[in-house]
This record gives C-alpha cells, structure tokens and sequence, in this order.
C-alpha cells in the first residue's frame, strides 16, 4: 500500500517532550531450543515495554492482541508488539543493567532483565474533548482487497495516517498514506471515511501482500498510525519509526490524540513474491 516516496528528514529534540528515569525489570522463560542470549533480550525488550508503560500509563489494545494469538505469539510477533508500544515514547537512556539467569526446573530456565530506563514522552495531558472514533472495514484482508476507514470526530480536526511496515528492511518503515496527492483535505469536522467520499472516484486504499519477502509466511501483520491534530501539521512523506516517534513529541498531547490499528494480509494470489 505504499503510495509516496521518501524524501528527507530532519529531526530535533522537542521543547514539547520530557524524559524521566523509571526501574524497570523483565523475565523470559527458555528451554533449551533457545539460546540464552536470545532468551535475555526478549527479557530486557520487556522490561524495556514495561518502564514504557509506566511512564504512558498505556497497555495493548485489543487489535494488537488479536493480531498477535491469529500468528501464534512467535517472536517477530513479540518484538512487533514491543515496537509499537514505543510508539508516542521514546527510550533515551539505560544505567544500571543487571542480568541474571536461573534454573526453573529441569531443563527449563530464566533470564531476569532489571535496569533503570530514561523515557521521553510528550508533555501533558490528553484532552478528553478531543478524540477520535476509528472504524476498519475489516481486520483481514485478502491481497488485493481495499481498506477503508470510518472517522468520528469529537470536534473539528486534522487527521494523517500512516502505515507501519514492521518487515519493511529499509530504514523508512512509516509511511504517509493519507492525506495525498488525490486525497488532499484531510479536515473532519463530522464523520467521514479514508479515503474520502470524493477521493474515492480516483482510487482505492487496497490491501498488497508485499512483493519480494523473503518468507514463507503467507500471513503478514501490518499496522496503522492515525495522528489527530488541532492544528494543520506538516508531516514527511516517509519516517524512521524513531524519527516518527520524534515528531510525535514535539506535538503538546493537549492538541493531538494517537488512534493505533492493526490489521492481517493474507497471501492468496498464486503469482512469485
């Protein structure tokens, strides 16, 4: 569903993000069809999510686990899950890493993560006034298959949409998919639809399983971003997910509100990917 080019980036700190220090720790179980080394980042990524959560007071929403039991838990399926709650929050910092690993019973161990994490996050607090209803049309597509989304907005506002591509290889991982060149006005001051009511007599939103993965999956997860705005913000066409988290930090949470998706694309065309 890429639909714009990269072009380039340029990121700042924010006057509009604070970072504070948390303690933190995570725990993974292994047996012996996993290395130890793996085992202990799977730990640290945990106790990383949980200092995340700490400071954001934000858990997974339903999308995220429906996503994650439809592929099994496996562990692309557990860093995806972990990528997106650094989303809107970025970590800074670690001091203090402690490591440790233990018997369980048998053959079965554990590795604890604990350390002291720096987290930056916007300022502020979230405006109750200001949100936004997010509807898909479905939550698995079929290649091919076109995505529409249903908006409700509390008030007037300015709404982007980004799409996350977590097996993406390049550094460009987010990518503006609306609005666009045949799609420009993206202000909802009552319910409305992406693409939108005149868009939709040039295109279609639709769904790819992507061309070249080097995979035998024949699922793939794929995520939505849509960012709610007072203001008209100007937006790249193409982020880093932590330059995306870097602009998300420089809008005041008062006049901005994030709405997560996430979604399935099932590989049924027959043709070489």
């Amino acid at each position: 569903m890429k639909i714009m080019l990269v072009i380039l980036l340029v990121s700042f700190f924010s006057l509009n993000a604070y970072a504070d220090w948390v303690n933190s720790s995570g725990e993974y179980n292994f047996g012996p069809d996993l290395t130890e080394k793996t085992a202990c980042q799977r730990a640290e990524r945990r106790a990383k999510d949980n200092a995340l959560r700490k400071i954001q007071g934000e858990r997974f929403i339903s999308d995220d686990m429906l996503v994650c039991k439809e592929q099994g838990g496996n562990a692309n399926c557990d860093l995806n899950r972990f990528t997106w709650s650094t989303i809107n929050g970025m970590i800074t910092g670690v001091r203090n890493y402690k490591r440790q690993t233990s018997v369980i019973a048998g053959n079965i161990r554990t590795c604890l993560v604990s350390m002291e994490v720096n987290v930056q996050t916007a300022k502020g607090n979230y405006d109750p006034s200001f949100d936004l209803s997010v509807r898909m049309n479905e939550k698995t597509f079929k290649d091919g298959e076109a995505l529409l989304l249903s908006l409700t907005p509390s008030k007037a506002m300015y709404v982007n949409v980004f799409q996350w591509l977590p097996y993406e290889q390049s550094e460009k991982q987010v990518l503006k998919i609306f609005p666009n060149h045949m799609d420009r006005n993206n202000r909802f001051i009552s319910a409305g639809t992406v693409p939108t009511l005149k868009g939709r007599e040039n295109y279609d939103m639709t769904v790819g399983f992507p061309v070249g993965l080097k995979t035998d999956e024949t699922l793939v997860d794929e995520y939505l971003l849509i960012v709610a705005t007072i203001d008209d913000i100007d937006f790249n066409e193409a982020y880093s997910l932590e330059d995306f988290n870097q602009r998300l930090l420089e809008i005041p949470r008062s006049k901005s509100r994030l709405i997560k998706r996430a979604y399935m694309v099932i590989k049924t065309n027959p043709r070489n990917y």
